[in-house]
């Protein structure tokens, strides 16, 4: 029997543990781009995380809490800004149009995905519980689709979820409460029957003000 509860979980903070992912990328970026241009593992890391780094700065600023920006467009000059400025820490040749850029950018977050062990101690463990328990588990983050698949699909817990939502899905930035209202209504969901997971306290709040979505965004199951 289905439980009446409907979870939603976060990845980063909340599945896995988002330093040892960190320090994990910034190891596979240099085995990954070492053989094809050349560098050091020392540089490609350093780069890797001088450019991650104003990447956190530039979301908190720019688009924390903007709920009208286009997520596509953010994350091609994003992409664009992680290639072009690890090739200039880096000091190597790049000679590629924006749209080659962007493959290799696609090609190397998948392949470093897929290597990538960072699960919080005990949360299979958790989610593999609740999945036997019957309660529908899906998964709601700030990141794009495939990165979000990739994660769980190494932790072996793909299967158990009904829903993985992101901003590419759904058109709209997990920014406001916007967010969750789409998606709930989407699943046909009351949003008193979903708890959601999150290790960031603005999430929280966006989630609890769907009780002020317009009702009509709601099942009325």
């Amino acid at each position: 029997m289905i439980n009446s509860y409907s979870l939603f979980f976060d990845d980063g903070g909340v599945l896995n543990d988002n330093e040892l992912r960190e320090s994990e990328w910034r190891i596979l970026v240099g085995e990954y781009f070492v053989p094809k241009f050349g560098g050091t593992m020392e540089q490609w890391a350093t780069a890797n995380k001088t450019v991650f780094d104003e990447f956190l700065a530039r979301f908190e600023t720019e688009y924390e809490g903007n709920s009208d920006y286009d997520f596509e467009e953010m994350w091609r000059k994003e992409d664009l800004i992680w290639i072009d400025s690890m090739i200039q820490e880096v000091g190597v040749e790049m000679n590629m149009t924006d749209d080659k850029k962007l493959k290799l950018v696609r090609d190397a977050s998948v392949w470093i995905i897929g290597k990538v062990d960072s699960a919080i101690p005990g949360m299979v463990d958790i989610v593999t519980y609740l999945f036997k328990e019957h309660y529908r588990l899906y998964m709601a983050l700030s990141s794009r689709f495939y990165e979000l698949e990739g994660y769980l699909t190494n932790m072996n817990i793909r299967h158990m979820f009904t829903g993985l939502y992101g901003p590419d899905l759904i058109s709209t930035p997990k920014s406001s409460s916007k967010y969750y209202c789409k998606i709930f209504k989407k699943e046909n969901l009351r949003a008193e029957a979903v708890i959601v997971i999150d290790d960031t306290p603005s999430k929280l709040e966006y989630a609890k003000e769907t009780g002020h979505c317009d009702s009509s965004q709601f099942s009325n199951k």
